[in-house]
């Protein structure tokens, strides 16, 4: 949208079109950052008098913690969609601007990447305030860069899709003052309500005063249309409005604190045990709570002994009729029963683990007694992280439509190149440690899986062994192509009916390979070092 005259703008700033839609997306990114966070969270909790007294309601808000751990736990996985294997990055602009523009979107903001701003910046973004904006800026200079503009700052804009038609901002007293210092507003304006408003062709500044609305500036942009989008990629069916992917899990979240806050106080109600006895005579008084004319301080006028010493002997007469009785304890330590604890304990363990399967896909075990069932083997665990590729993808692609857009508006302000870039991410990877990783393949191995699967396993573990070695991971792969058979031992090799030459290779690889340093490996084709490997083993004499 172009406005053709500014009676348009004022029409839009006094009707306040889309005021309850961000009023609602506010409230939204309100809630969901407190427990993305922890901003504000305590201060929230709600006072249930039914089941706890105001006091004690006080020291629960004083000791309990917030989510924004378990939120941390609960979205690592995410780390991977930025460090993925495979991708493609294709910016699609004259020979002489590649490596330049490829250079500036390296330390493109607060010396990050453009892919990095995303992990840090847009990604919280996404999950706090969906309906916020990723809006490109350019410096003086013309310089162009990403910025997250939060829906507490959106007066007002009207949507198509996720672009934005147009973009009204309320400035805020920093903002005004530095427009201020750069001459676009007079000292006067201070005083006023100030607006950024933004469309397909222009930017304005817009004063009001007294009702009044005045057009204080405004420049040609050079971009194409409004450059911003809506942060969020997740329609809300019916509505105008995005959501983040947090809130199908959002209730299980406020169950999760609700009921971790009555743990932490009942560990600190519970977990010292409390002392109790019987009434004893203060020695010092006898009982009589005076002492020399004074209330007896020993026992603060009590008239009864406050306190056994360790070392102090104490006396109790059996009572009865001359039968043997057990004596009556004089004092004690009650303590609370673990059943209470184990219990709230196990709930809160279910709880992560129904909001971990309902965020990332799966399904929930249960053993026979009702405890959750806890992943032991490295193949479980690993099928448990294989179940989360879905929603991982959909972070990719949502995080490579962010990149392509600021990628493209980057262009757009900087070169004048309307050409759209091409932006893949990659979506190969990497579960588990090396450990886990090397356990599920020989178990696949155990198991006689097919080839295929075994070839992507051994990757995999390559691919998590090497990962910082480019050289040592294309070798890895390479030689998997001249070992034979690499997924079987020598014991099965030379006990098959299979040419003799074969079965040397597969006994002499190993002693081989050692031969060879890694550029040797580097420059040698497969064919050429399967030949070297058949040259060595015949060299044995084991070769028909």
């Amino acid at each position: 949208m172009i406005f053709t005259n500014p009676q348009q703008i004022f029409d839009i700033i006094n009707n306040n079109p889309n005021r309850d839609m961000i009023i609602i997306s506010r409230k939204i990114a309100d809630s969901l950052r407190k427990y993305v966070t922890g901003e504000g969270l305590i201060e929230s909790m709600e006072h249930l008098p039914f089941f706890e007294k105001s006091d004690v309601f006080d020291i629960k808000k004083k000791i309990t913690k917030t989510t924004k751990d378990l939120i941390d736990r609960l979205l690592q996985p995410i780390d991977k969609v930025f460090n993925a294997k495979g991708g493609l990055k294709i910016l699609n602009t004259s020979e002489s601007n590649d490596e330049p523009l490829a250079e500036y979107l390296k330390v493109i903001r607060r010396g990050l990447s453009v892919t990095e701003w995303i992990d840090s910046v847009a990604l919280k973004a996404y999950l706090i305030d969906p309906m916020g904006l990723i809006l490109t800026e350019t410096d003086a200079d013309g310089k162009a860069y990403p910025t997250y503009k939060s829906t507490g700052c959106i007066y007002d804009y009207e949507l198509n899709g996720r672009q934005p038609e147009y973009v009204i901002f309320e400035l805020e007293v920093d903002d005004i003052k530095q427009l201020i210092s750069l001459g676009i507003l007079t000292t006067d304006d201070s005083k006023k309500q100030v607006f950024r408003v933004i469309d397909d062709a222009r930017e304005y500044y817009i004063t009001k005063s007294n009702d009044t609305l005045t057009v204080a500036d405004f420049i040609e942009h050079n971009f194409t249309k409004v450059p911003a989008l809506i942060v969020s990629d997740i329609p809300v069916y019916d509505s105008p409005l995005y959501e983040s992917p947090l809130q199908p899990v959002s209730e299980l979240i406020a169950t999760y604190f609700r009921d971790n806050t009555d743990l932490q106080l009942y560990k600190k109600y519970q977990a010292h045990p409390r002392e109790w006895s019987i009434e004893l005579t203060c020695p010092k008084c006898e009982g009589t709570k005076v002492h020399d004319g004074e209330e007896c301080n020993y026992c603060d006028g009590t008239g009864i002994k406050a306190h056994i010493k360790p070392s102090e002997r104490i006396s109790v007469a059996i009572q009865g009729d001359g039968k043997a009785l057990a004596p009556t304890p004089p004092g004690g330590f009650y303590t609370a029963p673990i059943e209470a604890a184990d219990f709230m304990v196990n709930q809160l363990e279910a709880n992560k683990e129904e909001l971990d399967v309902t965020f990332w896909g799966g399904s929930l075990e249960r053993k026979s007694d009702g405890k959750r069932d806890i992943a032991n083997t490295a193949t479980e665990i690993l099928i448990g992280e294989r179940a989360k590729e879905p929603k991982l993808r959909k972070f990719s692609k949502w995080a490579q439509r962010i990149e392509s857009h600021i990628v493209d508006t980057v262009k757009q302000a900087m070169l004048q190149d309307d050409s759209p870039s091409v932006i893949l991410y990659g979506e190969i990877y990497i579960h588990g440690t090396i450990e886990q990783l090397t356990e599920y393949y020989q178990t696949l191995v155990q198991k006689q899986a097919p080839v295929t699967l075994l070839d992507a396993t051994l990757i995999d573990v390559y691919e998590s062994k090497y990962s910082e070695y480019p050289v040592a991971l294309l070798n890895a792969k390479k030689l998997m192509q001249v070992e034979p058979f690499v997924h079987n031992s020598i014991a099965q090799v030379v006990n098959w009916n299979i040419h003799d030459d074969i079965k040397a290779m597969k006994v002499y690889y190993g002693e081989w390979v050692k031969t060879k340093n890694q550029n040797d490996i580097l420059r040698g084709t497969v064919e050429a070092l399967k030949a070297e490997l058949n040259t060595y083993a015949m060299s044995k004499g084991m070769a028909a």
